[in-house]
C-alpha cells in the first residue's frame, strides 16, 4: 500500500482548489451587440460557448493534476507491501527464527554460513527505530528462545547476537517458527515482520505440513503445522545462506566384531559413511589412542558406503578410537569417535550342586585351554548377599527353588543388562518356578519320554539371534539329542521367542528380554541326567556363546549421540558425579529417577563432540564416553526453494539466497519502493501539456471587445480587435 516519508508535503496539496477558482472567477461573460441580423450572432456565440468550455474545463484539469503532483512528489510517496499508516511509518515488532544447527557451520570457498547468517541477524537489528521490538527463537532440535517475548532493548539484544555460536544438534524449523509467531501474537497494531534465517537443509523444512501437499519426510510426526498461526498482517521473509549444491562426506555408525573383545584379540570395525556425490573417493583413516592403525578407502558407488578396518589386538581397559574422513565443508562431523572397552577374562556365575555344573563348568574351563572366562560356582543352599557381585551372566542348574534373597539379586542383574541361564531339574516341580516371573513361559509339568521316542533332532528357529552370531560348528554336524526327559511349557510371556526347537515343535531353548537384561531357559538339563545334550558338538560352543552373548548385554556403548539432555548409559565402575569436556570443562552429572524406576545420570548443555573423561586421584583422565554429532545433519541436501510459500502456506513470502538481497527486501518492506521521482516526471509532462494547450488556446480566443463586420451578403465576421 502507498506511504509517505514527508506527509507534512500533503497540506500543500490545498493549492489544488486555485485553478477552479480562477476559472469560475474568469468566466466568459456574453458580448450584447446590437445587430439587426441578431440570428446570425447568436449562432456563433452558441458554438463558441461550447468550445470554450471544452477548453477550460482541459486547462482546469491540467492545472489541478500539476497541483496535485508535486506536493504529493515531495510528500516522498512509496509503495510498500506491509499494513501501516499512509502518513508516515508505524513501530512494528520483529521476530527473528535462526537456524543455529550443525549443517549452518558449512563452509565453502572461505565462505561461512553461520558467519553470514549473524551479521543478517545483526543487519535486520541495525534497521530497527527507537521503540521497536524484536524477538529471537533459536531452532535447533528445539525452539531455544534467546529472547522469548519482544524487546525494545535493541542493544542487548545485539550483544546476544554477537556471542552465540553454533548448537551440534539437528535442526527443526516449525517449532521455532511456531514460537516466533506466538511472540508476535500480541502484537496489536503494530506492524509485524518474521525472518527465517536459515542454511537450506531440506531436514530442517520436513516438520512443515501446510494445506497444500508438499511431500516431507516426517509430515505428519509431532504437532501439525498450521499456516494461520502466522496471519495475514505478518511479513515472511525467508533467507537462505548455504551452498547451493554442497558437498559433505561422513562416517555414520561403526560396529565392532566381534561384539565383546577380549584383551589380546584381533578385531575389526564395519565402518558405514555417507558422501554428498556418489562418484566421490572417500578415504578414512582409523586411529586408536591416537595411532594410526588403518587406511581404508570406501570406493565410489552409491552415496551410502561400507568398509571393514582391521584392529589389532588389545590390552585390557578402555581405548579411544578415531574414524577421520579427509577435511571438507562441515568440519563437526569429520571424526566419529568410539570407546572401546576390552576385557580381560568375563566373570561367569555358575549355581548349583557340584555334580549338577560338572560338564557346564568344564566346558567354560576346558583343562588348560585359556578361554576369557573366570567360573565361580555358588551353592543355593550357600547364597550371600555379595555373590554375583561380579556377575555378568548367571547359569542357574538344577538349582530351582532358589532363596529369595537370591531372587531378588538376579532382578537386578537383570536390570542392569545381565543374562541368566536356566537350566531345569529333578529337584524342582512345575510350582516351584512361579517365585521367577521373568520367565519366557510358565513351566507346564515334566515329560518323560517312552523308550524308542527320545530320538530328536534341533532346529534353529532365529538364525539371526544375537547369541548365535559368529557360532561355528563342525562340517555336516546336524545335533540330534536321545532326550528322556523334558519341560514341557505354557504359552510364550510377552516378548518371548523359541530359538531352538525339536522335532515335533518342542521347545528346546527360549529367550525373553527383561529390562536391560535377558533371560534364557533350556527344557533338558545341564548334565545326562535328562538327556545327552553335553555330549552333542553344540553344547560347548553354545555355552560359550551364551556367556559372551551376556558380557556383551552389559558392555559399555561404543558411542552416544550428542544430546541437549544426554542420559548417561550404565558404565563400569559406576555413573561418575562430573566429566571432562574434550576442551578440559568441567560439566557436572545430575542424577535423575528414569521411567524404569532405576537412577541415571544425565549430563546437560553438551556442546562439543568428542571423547568425555573423568579424572581420577592424582590428576589421571580416564575416558569415559564417546560423544558423536547426530549424523542426521550430515545430509545436507538443500531444500527447493520454490515449495518454500507452499511449505509455509502463506501467499505473500519473499525468498532471498544472499545477505545483499536480504537488505534490499527489508529496504523494500519498511521503506518501501519510492514512487517520489516518477511522480514528479509526470508533474512534468502534466505541466509541459498544461503550458503547450493554453499557448494554442490563447491564440485563438477573441478579446471581449471586437469590431464585427456584416458583410452585403449578410454574413457576420470579426473585425479587428479594439484595444
Amino acid at each position: 500500500m502507498w506511504s509517505f516519508l514527508q506527509p507534512t508535503f500533503l497540506w500543500a496539496g490545498l493549492a489544488a482548489v486555485m485553478p477552479l477558482i480562477l476559472h469560475l472567477l474568469a468566466r466568459r461573460r456574453a458580448v450584447r451587440i446590437r445587430f439587426p441580423t441578431i440570428r446570425f450572432l447568436k449562432l456563433a456565440q452558441h458554438r463558441s460557448s461550447r468550445r470554450v468550455r471544452m477548453e477550460n474545463f482541459l486547462l482546469w484539469l491540467f492545472r489541478t493534476c500539476l497541483l496535485l503532483l508535486l506536493p504529493i512528489g515531495f510528500a516522498l510517496p512509496v509503495l510498500r507491501s506491509g499494513r501501516v499508516g499512509a502518513l508516515g511509518r508505524v513501530r512494528r515488532d520483529v521476530a527473528i527464527v535462526w537456524d543455529v544447527s550443525a549443517s549452518m557451520t558449512y563452509e565453502s570457498g572461505g565462505r561461512r554460513v553461520w558467519e553470514d547468517s549473524r551479521e543478517a541477524v545483526r543487519e535486520i537489528l541495525a534497521g530497527l527505530q527507537p521503540g521497536d521490538r524484536v524477538a529471537i527463537i533459536l531452532a535447533a532440535d528445539r525452539p531455544i528462545p534467546l529472547v522469548a517475548q519482544p524487546n525494545a532493548d535493541l542493544a542487548f539484544v545485539e550483544s546476544l547476537v554477537r556471542q552465540q555460536t553454533p548448537w551440534p544438534l539437528p535442526g527443526s524449523l516449525a517449532p521455532a517458527v511456531r514460537a516466533a509467531a506466538a511472540a508476535l501474537k500480541d502484537s496489536g497494531r503494530r506492524e509485524r515482520e518474521l525472518y527465517i534465517l536459515t542454511d537450506g537443509q531440506a531436514r530442517a523444512w520436513d516438520g512443515f505440513a501446510a494445506a497444500t501437499n508438499v511431500p516431507t519426510d516426517t509430515a505428519g510426526a509431532g504437532e501439525r503445522w498450521d499456516p494461520s498461526v502466522l496471519g495475514d498482517s505478518t511479513a515472511v521473509l525467508v533467507a537462505f545462506f548455504g551452498a547451493e549444491s554442497p558437498i559433505n562426506a561422513t562416517t555414520l555408525e561403526a560396529e565392532l566384531q566381534p561384539g565383546l573383545l577380549l584383551e589380546g584379540q584381533a578385531a575389526q570395525l564395519v565402518i558405514r559413511t555417507f558422501r554428498s556425490a556418489a562418484d566421490m573417493e572417500l578415504p578414512l583413516t582409523v586411529l586408536v589412542d591416537g595411532g594410526e592403525v588403518a587406511r581404508p578407502v570406501v570406493p565410489p558407488g552409491d552415496l551410502s558406503g561400507e568398509v571393514v578396518a582391521a584392529l589389532p589386538p588389545l590390552s585390557s581397559g578402555r581405548h579411544v578410537v578415531t574414524i577421520a574422513n579427509a577435511p571438507d565443508g562441515l568440519a563437526m562431523d569429520d571424526r566419529f569417535h568410539l570407546l572401546l572397552q576390552v576385557r580381560d577374562r568375563v566373570p561367569v556365575v555358575c549355581v548349583g550342586e557340584e555334580a549338577d555344573l560338572a560338564f557346564l563348568v568344564r566346558a567354560l574351563q576346558p583343562g588348560e585351554k585359556a578361554t576369557g572366562f573366570d567360573v565361580y560356582v555358588v551353592s543355593p543352599t550357600a547364597w550371600s548377599s555379595d555373590s554375583l557381585q561380579r556377575a555378568l551372566v548367571v547359569f542357574v542348574c538344577n538349582a530351582v527353588p532358589l532363596p529369595g534373597p537370591a531372587v531378588v539379586d538376579l532382578e537386578r542383574l537383570l536390570r542392569t543388562g545381565g543374562v541368566v541361564v536356566i537350566y531345569p531339574g529333578d529337584r524342582a516341580g512345575p510350582a516351584d518356578y512361579a517365585a521367577l516371573p521373568w520367565l519366557p513361559a510358565s513351566p507346564q509339568r515334566i515329560v518323560d519320554v517312552r523308550s524308542g521316542e527320545g530320538r530328536r533332532t534341533l532346529r534353529l528357529r532365529r538364525s539371526d539371534d544375537p547369541i548365535f552370531d559368529g557360532l561355528k560348528l563342525p562340517p555336516s554336524v546336524v545335533p540330534v539329542l536321545a532326550v528322556r526327559r523334558f519341560l514341557e511349557v505354557g504359552p510364550l510371556a510377552p516378548g518371548a521367542e523359541v530359538l531352538v526347537s525339536m522335532e515335533g515343535d518342542v521347545p528346546f531353548l527360549l529367550a525373553r528380554p527383561v529390562q536391560r537384561g535377558r533371560v534364557i531357559l533350556f527344557t533338558v538339563a545341564a548334565d545326562r541326567s535328562w538327556s545327552n545334550w553335553p555330549l552333542t558338538p553344540l553344547y560347548l560352543p553354545l555355552a560359550h556363546q551364551l556367556a559372551r552373548h551376556g558380557a556383551a548385554l552389559v558392555r559399555e556403548p561404543l558411542w552416544v549421540w550428542l544430546e541437549p539432555e544426554l542420559r548417561m548409559p550404565a558404565l563400569v565402575g559406576g555413573t561418575p558425579d562430573k566429566l571432562v569436556a574434550p576442551d578440559g570443562t568441567v560439566i557436572p552429572v545430575r542424577a535423575a529417577q528414569g521411567g524404569d524406576g532405576n537412577t541415571h545420570g544425565v549430563v546437560e548443555n553438551l556442546r562439543e563432540p568428542g571423547v568425555y573423561s573423568v579424572e581420577e586421584p592424582g590428576g589421571v583422565r580416564r575416558p569415559c564416553l564417546a560423544v558423536n554429532l547426530d549424523r542426521r545433519e550430515s545430509d545436507l541436501k538443500p531444500v527447493d526453494i520454490t515449495t518454500v510459500p507452499q511449505r509455509l502456506g502463506v501467499r505473500s513470502v519473499a525468498v532471498v539466497r544472499s545477505r545483499e538481497e536480504l537488505g534490499r527486501k527489508i529496504e523494500e518492506l519498511r521503506v518501501g519502493r519510492p514512487m517520489a521521482e516518477w511522480i514528479l516526471w509526470l508533474a512534468l509532462l502534466v505541466g509541459v501539456a498544461e503550458f503547450m494547450f493554453a499557448n494554442r488556446v490563447s491564440r485563438r480566443t477573441a478579446p471581449k471587445r471586437m469590431k464585427w463586420i456584416v458583410e452585403p451578403s449578410g454574413r457576420v465576421r470579426p473585425a479587428e480587435a479594439v484595444e
